[in-house]
């Protein structure tokens, strides 16, 4: 968790966003791989029981975000709504709010940072297809769109069936 928010905010400062969209192609470069499989390497390491103990509290971990992350992103989609109808009016008075002016900004963060969870727990599981599969699928717009209610280890079928699409 604390490797993806990293990285996250490091893209973020980095790269200028279109915060709307939520939409981001992953940056997984050598030196955030060269991070990534360094933990893989030093826990494969370890017993058997250790390993499958580590993927099953960051399983865990991972669906204890979709909540904390749902509740977070539903007050602040409310939010975003109570805005939007307001008046013309009213606007005036909520231009600089910065409350509303960083919320979607936000939400493509917490997105993102769920986004970089997926690769690390499926980098680590052992239904790995391919790994530019993986990159593909997360950075997907239908991944953006559904993160919340995809498996969080993708088995074998789902990447196929999503490489067969985006070569359609």
């Amino acid at each position: 968790m604390f490797l993806s928010m990293e990285k996250t905010e490091k893209e973020f400062d980095e790269n200028i966003l279109d915060e709307t969209s939520g939409d981001m192609k992953l940056n997984i470069n050598k030196k955030y791989k060269g991070k990534i499989y360094n933990i893989i390497i030093n826990l494969l390491k370890e017993n058997d029981y250790i390993v499958e103990g580590v993927k099953e509290t960051m399983v865990a971990e991972q669906k204890k975000n979709i909540s904390n992350f749902i509740i977070k992103l539903t007050k602040k989609v409310s939010i975003i709504m109570a805005y939007n109808n307001i008046t013309n009016e009213d606007a005036e008075t909520y231009e600089d709010d910065d409350e509303y002016n960083n919320l979607e900004f936000e939400i493509a963060f917490i997105i993102t940072i769920f986004k970089y969870n997926s690769y690390f727990i499926n980098m680590l599981s052992k239904t790995l297809v391919n790994e530019k599969d993986v990159i593909s699928y997360i950075s997907s717009k239908y991944f953006t769109k559904n993160w919340y209610k995809i498996p969080i280890i993708f088995p074998k079928c789902l990447l196929a069936e999503i490489a067969t699409r985006l070569t359609y």
